[in-house]
C-alpha cells in the first residue's frame, strides 16, 4: 500500500474511494493508449482536457485533438505504459495528482523507454472522474534491445 493510500485511510472512506477511482482512471488511460482504443482513451479525459508534454512541445486540447496521440505513437510497433506510484489530493469533486509511469515504445527490435510523471488535475462529474489537465514530465529515457514480441492485441 502506498503512503498516499495509507493517508487516505485517515481522511475517510470517501477520499479513499476517490483515490482508488483515480488510480483506476490512470490504468484505463494506459490501456486506452496501448490498445489504440480511442473511446477508452477519451472516456478518461474531460471533453475540454488539456494534454501536454513540455519536453517535446506537444500540446493538445479537447476530444477533437486528443486522438492525435495515436498518430504520434503510430511509428511504434507496440507500446506498454506501466503506471505505478500515485499520490492524490482530493477536495470534493476536484483533485490533483502525480502518477509515475514507465512507458515502453517498441520499434525495430528496440525498446525506447521513458520514465514519466503525469502531473494531473481531475474533476468528478455524473460520469465519474476525468482528467482535465495532464502534463507529462519526462524524467529520463533509455533504449535497450527488445526481446521477441508476443501476439498483438487482446
Amino acid at each position: 500500500m502506498s503512503i498516499c493510500l495509507a493517508a487516505a485511510r485517515r481522511e475517510g472512506a470517501d477520499v479513499e474511494s476517490a483515490r482508488a477511482q483515480l488510480l483506476e482512471l490512470a490504468a484505463r488511460y494506459a490501456a486506452g493508449v496501448d490498445r489504440r482504443d480511442r473511446d477508452l482513451l477519451l472516456s478518461t479525459m474531460h471533453p475540454r482536457a488539456r494534454f501536454s508534454i513540455p519536453a517535446t512541445g506537444i500540446a493538445l486540447t479537447g476530444h477533437d485533438e486528443l486522438p492525435r496521440v495515436f498518430e504520434l505513437l503510430a511509428r511504434f510497433d507496440r507500446t506498454f505504459h506501466l503506471v505505478g506510484n500515485a499520490c492524490y489530493e482530493v477536495a470534493g469533486d476536484t483533485a490533483t495528482g502525480e502518477v509515475y509511469c514507465q512507458a515502453h515504445h517498441l520499434r525495430g527490435g528496440q525498446d525506447f523507454t521513458t520514465i514519466n510523471r503525469y502531473q494531473d488535475v481531475y474533476a468528478r462529474g455524473a460520469g465519474g472522474w476525468r482528467i482535465t489537465e495532464r502534463t507529462v514530465v519526462i524524467d529520463w529515457t533509455y533504449t535497450v534491445p527488445a526481446g521477441g514480441l508476443g501476439p498483438a492485441g487482446g
